[in-house]
């Protein structure tokens, strides 16, 4: 009996820029993140961003995915982004997927058959997108909450227009915690049942001041709104 061949894995070192690129460039042809998981819900003619990612790090010239030089630029800014993380981690604000990021960001090159770091860096470009849009977002309460000042006294009413800031979910708690500011330029603070979209403006059509919090924010309680803009 001739003897069976040996198979012999090939494995590919993959410096870590075009590892990041081609995860941008899934981005770009998806428009979107579409993950191993996304199962029923995978929108139609779209592949994985893992897939295509690992097609461009193994494309020929005939290949119909790419990388071009924007790609890598934003590559870079994504590379700078989670290796700046680096403090977060140090003072233990960092989740566990924020620091997964930036060890995989300090890597020089990436093993084709480790699937564990590529499927997360094929995720990255997505999770870099809400992560600048949510440092934007506090930023802006940051510098706002300096010119925020207390108003009413505890138990007094308040009712008006404000925009919501952020809206954030407790998973603790089950309510939805929204940080708001007022027509006067001051931060309000509450808890409810509704999610709100960050700019909608919300009419609180009742409610009581329950504390002057710190960082200059008015506290409500027993709220109840109305949204003027749902979209």
């Amino acid at each position: 009996m001739a003897k069976r061949g040996r198979i012999i894995d090939t494995v590919t070192n993959y410096p870590i820029e075009d590892v990041f690129a081609a995860a941008v460039a899934a981005q770009r042809t998806n428009e979107c993140y579409v993950s191993n998981s996304t199962g029923i819900n995978t929108p139609p003619n779209k592949m994985t961003n893992r897939h295509i990612m690992i097609n461009v790090l193994n494309r020929t010239e005939d290949d119909d995915f790419n990388t071009c030089e924007a790609d890598y630029t934003r590559a870079r800014e994504i590379i700078d982004y989670y290796k700046s993380k680096t403090l977060d981690i140090m003072s233990g604000k960092a989740n566990s997927y924020t620091m997964s990021a930036a060890n995989a960001a300090y890597k020089e090159f990436v093993v084709s058959n480790d699937q564990l770091t590529l499927g997360l860096i094929a995720s990255l470009p997505n999770a870099w997108e809400r992560s600048i849009a949510y440092d934007k977002t506090w930023d802006r309460v940051d510098e706002l909450k300096r010119k925020s000042i207390h108003f009413g006294s505890v138990g007094e009413k308040f009712e008006g227009k404000v925009e919501v800031l952020s809206c954030i979910y407790s998973k603790n708690w089950f309510k939805y915690y929204t940080t708001a500011l007022t027509s006067a330029g001051n931060i309000v603070n509450f808890a409810g049942d509704h999610e709100f979209k960050q700019g909608n403006v919300v009419e609180i059509t009742t409610a009581k001041i329950k504390q002057h919090a710190a960082e200059n924010i008015t506290r409500l309680h027993y709220v109840r709104t109305k949204v003027d803009n749902p979209a």
